[in-house]
């Protein structure tokens, strides 16, 4: 685990040096391309150690991804009249991200689920402590 970690960080310091003089989207690209085969490699070793195969990640991750598309395509329409830039990201960010956890919860995904779960046992700690 630890050698692809390595090869992970190396990858992605090597992808940097060679974009870093397209600037600010060269380096973005290069960041996607990194994430890209990070992932190719996990998924690589996590079949073989895990028997995690893609297609048991692409079920994983569907609904939360056709969720994603439709809240920020909704968004988008929504949101298109907006010309201030802060006012445009706080719409943008409450409307998506307001309407993602609650479609989680009533969807009860099971990610968010934990998350939330998570999120309950720690405010429970903390009211216990006063």
């Amino acid at each position: 685990m630890l050698m692809l970690e390595i090869i992970k960080k190396a990858l992605f310091v090597a992808l940097i040096f060679l974009t870093i003089k397209y600037g600010t989207l060269g380096l973005a690209l290069g960041w996607a391309v990194s994430s890209f085969f990070t992932l190719l490699l996990t998924l690589f070793l996590s079949k073989r150690v895990f028997e995690y195969s893609i297609i048991d990640l692409i079920k994983d991750i569907y609904p939360y991804f056709i969720l994603s598309l439709v809240l920020s395509a909704a968004a988008y329409f929504l949101s298109i009249q907006i010309t201030n830039n802060f006012l445009y990201l706080g719409f943008c960010i409450g409307f998506v991200g307001g309407l993602y956890i609650l479609f989680c919860r009533l969807f009860k995904l099971e990610a968010s689920n934990e998350m939330f779960d998570w999120l309950d046992r720690k405010i429970l700690r903390k009211i216990k402590l006063k």
